[in-house]
C-alpha cells in the first residue's frame, strides 16, 4: 500500500527512504551546491550526494573492487588518512563506507552502485564528541542503503 512509501522521496535522480526528521535542504544552499539532506532541529551534520548516471554503451559493471578503490583513492587524494570501520554491503545496492576522524571533523563516505550508476555520499560533522553522532550516522547509513537509482537503461 502507499503507506509503506510514505517517506520515500525523489531526490537527485534517486529514490530514497528518509527517516523521520530528515529533509532536502539543497535549496537553502548556494547555487551549484551538491544535493544535501539534513535532520531538522539540531542536526549534527549534513549528508551530501554526488550522482553519476550511466548514459550509454557497454555496462560499466561497477563491482565492490571498484567501489573499494574509489574510496581509497578519495581518501588518499584528500589526505583523510586511513578509513575506520569500513563496511561493505551487497543487499539491494552495492555499497562501501568508511569513516575518517580527526580532532576537528568526523567524515563518513559511502560509494553506492547498482552496477551501472554510482553515487558518492558524504556525511560530515564538526561535532565529533557529540553523543548523538553515532545515531545520526546510523540514520544516514539507512538512507544510503535505501537508494534506488531512477534512470533505468
Amino acid at each position: 500500500s502507499s503507506d509503506l512509501n510514505i517517506n520515500r522521496v525523489e531526490f537527485a535522480g534517486l529514490s530514497l527512504k528518509l527517516p523521520k526528521g530528515w529533509f532536502d535542504v539543497t535549496d537553502d544552499l548556494d547555487e551549484g551546491s551538491l544535493f544535501t539532506l539534513r535532520k531538522e532541529n539540531n542536526a549534527l551534520g549534513a549528508l551530501q550526494f554526488a550522482v553519476r548516471f550511466y548514459e550509454s554503451g557497454k555496462s560499466p559493471n561497477i563491482n565492490m573492487d571498484k567501489l573499494t578503490s574509489l574510496l581509497n583513492d578519495f581518501s588518499a587524494k584528500n589526505e583523510l588518512g586511513t578509513a575506520r570501520n569500513i563496511k561493505k554491503c551487497s543487499e539491494g545496492i552495492l555499497s562501501i563506507s568508511g569513516e575518517f576522524v580527526d580532532s576537528d571533523e568526523f567524515v563518513c563516505i559511502w560509494y553506492a552502485t547498482d552496477n551501472n550508476n554510482i553515487a558518492m555520499i558524504t556525511y560530515a560533522s564538526t561535532l565529533t564528541d557529540d553523543p548523538l553522532l553515532p545515531s545520526e550516522v546510523a540514520e544516514a547509513d539507512l538512507i544510503v542503503k535505501s537508494i534506488i537509482f531512477k534512470n533505468k537503461i
